[in-house]
């Protein structure tokens, strides 16, 4: 079956890395479901019951955080002056 991205996932996250000359977006696609929970409480150290949607959420954005932070940084060496958006989740 040929599935597009769209359909597959639920749920993205938004990031931009900008600047006058030009914009870098970010999508991070994910479902919240008992395998996307199950990673994220693993990772902090808390179990899939007492993970409240908003932890979930908050993990899912820093991650993003940290992923464009990094890209910005690289970028930065060669193009100052950028700016990064704070993560915006949309079904």
């Amino acid at each position: 079956t040929n599935h597009s991205t769209h359909e597959e996932f639920e749920q993205f996250y938004m990031l931009t890395i900008s600047s006058q000359e030009f914009r870098v977006l970010t999508l991070i696609h994910l479902n919240h479901d008992d395998q996307s929970r199950a990673y994220v409480a693993q990772k902090l150290n808390a179990t899939s019951e007492s993970l409240g949607d908003e932890r979930f959420y908050d993990f899912i954005g820093e991650l993003g955080n940290t992923l464009c932070g990094s890209i910005k940084r690289g970028i930065n060496a060669f193009i100052p002056s950028l700016g990064m958006s704070t993560p915006n989740r949309l079904e």
